[in-house]
């Protein structure tokens, strides 16, 4: 996903890959104006569905990652980054259902589908934003 979001987005929107521990999105989100955070979900919706939240959505709708090592999830990062003033003034979350996770499997053609769609609305979302934008995706508490 990260190639096709640097191909699609340009040099003026800073993609970042792989943001492991949620803690590591409070420094890159303070003080920014936009951020769009792309992870992995597993809510029960049908494998491939792809959801956009943003504002107090965020902490509401976001369910728990689709695959996780630490204690924190999207979900604590943001209410925490709420609490702590970190949050950027505009943050937008897209989730991609990725039912079953292994880590090291290839994605399914359903899932590789569905980023193909995620990547479409990352752009829509910086084009109607500024430059320099901060752009994340991983599987964030993975």
């Amino acid at each position: 996903m990260v190639g096709l979001a640097r191909d699609r987005l340009g040099p003026d929107v800073e993609v970042v890959e792989r943001v492991i521990d949620p803690l590591d999105l409070l420094d890159r989100w303070s003080g920014a104006r936009f951020a769009v955070v792309v992870d992995a979900m597993r809510s029960g919706a049908p494998v491939g569905t792809v959801r956009r939240l943003e504002g107090d959505e965020v902490e509401r709708a976001v369910v728990e990652p689709a695959t996780s090592t630490h204690g924190l999830s999207l979900r604590d990062a943001v209410a925490l980054g709420r609490a702590l003033g970190k949050l950027p003034e505009r943050l937008v979350v897209i989730l991609v259902e990725a039912g079953e996770v292994a880590l090291g499997e290839a994605l399914t053609p359903t899932v590789h589908a569905a980023v193909d769609r995620a990547v479409v609305a990352v752009a829509g979302e910086v084009e109607r934003g500024s430059t320099g934008q901060a752009v994340e995706e991983g599987r964030v508490g993975a």
